[in-house]
This record gives C-alpha cells, sequence and structure tokens, in this order.
C-alpha cells in the first residue's frame, strides 16, 4: 500500500497596521504645552513612546489631573448663560460610616449630585467621572469628564471649552473666583 504525503508550505505574511491619531500641542506658558488627542486609542503607550522617539530628550508627558468640581464651576462661571445637566456621575470616598467608604455610580434624570448631597457627606469625596450635556445659546453638546484628564465634548464648543481648560491647567486650582 503507497501512501501520498503533501507537504505543507509555510506562508509568511507581513500586515503593517497603520494608526492615525490627531492631536495638537497648545501652548500653556514658558515651557509648558497641552497636548489635546481628539479620538485617542485605547492605550496611549505606543503613541507616547513615538512622541519620545520624535522630539528627544526634554519631553516630559503626565496625565491631567482634573478636579471635575472646580472644572464644572469654571465652566458654568465662564460661559454663562449655560445649563449643565449631569445624567451620570462617579463619586470615590463616600463614607458609609466611621471604617467604610465606598464608590458610586449614579444615574438620574434630576441633579445626581444634590440627590447624593442630601443622603451623604460630600466634602471629602472625589467626583471620578461625569457625564451630562452642555446646552447654550440654543446649542447643546453631550460632555464626559473624568479626572484622569479625559474631556469629550463635540467640536462645536471647542473654541468656548479650550480657554477654559488652559486658564485650569495655567492657574491650577485657583480659590476665586471660581470656588464655590
Amino acid at each position: 500500500m503507497r501512501r501520498n504525503y503533501c507537504a505543507l508550505k509555510t506562508l509568511k505574511s507581513r500586515i503593517t497596521r497603520y494608526i492615525i491619531v490627531n492631536f495638537q500641542f497648545v501652548h500653556l506658558q514658558h515651557n509648558k504645552y497641552l497636548l489635546i488627542i481628539d479620538s485617542p486609542p485605547r492605550s496611549l503607550r505606543s503613541f507616547i513612546d513615538t512622541l519620545y522617539d520624535l522630539i528627544g530628550f526634554g519631553v516630559f508627558v503626565s496625565p491631567l489631573k482634573l478636579d471635575l468640581k472646580l472644572l464644572l464651576s469654571m465652566i458654568k462661571k465662564s460661559l454663562k448663560p449655560v445649563s449643565v445637566r449631569l445624567k451620570k456621575i462617579k463619586v470615590s470616598g463616600v463614607q458609609i460610616s466611621e471604617k467604610t467608604s465606598a464608590t458610586i455610580d449614579l444615574t438620574s434624570i434630576g441633579n445626581p449630585i444634590s440627590d447624593l448631597d442630601s443622603s451623604f457627606d460630600l466634602s471629602k469625596t472625589t467626583l471620578e467621572r461625569m457625564k451630562g450635556t452642555l446646552i447654550r445659546g440654543g446649542i447643546s453638546t453631550e460632555i464626559e469628564l473624568s479626572k484622569n484628564g479625559s474631556f469629550m465634548y463635540s467640536d462645536n464648543f471647542h473654541e468656548e471649552l479650550l480657554p477654559i481648560i488652559k486658564d485650569y491647567k495655567i492657574f491650577g486650582t485657583p480659590q476665586a473666583p471660581y470656588s464655590k
């Protein structure tokens, strides 16, 4: 009995993947720039590594930490008249008892911050994330902010919101006129 064996050829192929990242640098002051990334990929590691390779030494990239309560206050004060309707918030450090704290996700058709504030002391909590609608002059945009520097909104509010972010980053956390 004769057996036929078929030899398999190994085929190698190379796939090139292109990831396009739209970004811009916005000058804040002296040697500080704000890096704005439109529709960022899930991970920024390879993008940041490529920036380091292209620009070289002297570049330091750090995430933008946002105090969302302060930033929301700055938006309301700077864009008068404006209406902000929050739909979802995530708050950490909510004191349940002397030994227990919680992180709470709230979804509301009203005002989730005031609803939570009526049940708990929010003075020592951290607002982690908020999602809602910003309305000004009959134009609205969905906004989503996180304390880790993610700030999503539509292009029609870019010219109005960018200066607020620049002021926030330049002046840090000012006590006045933006404090509650």
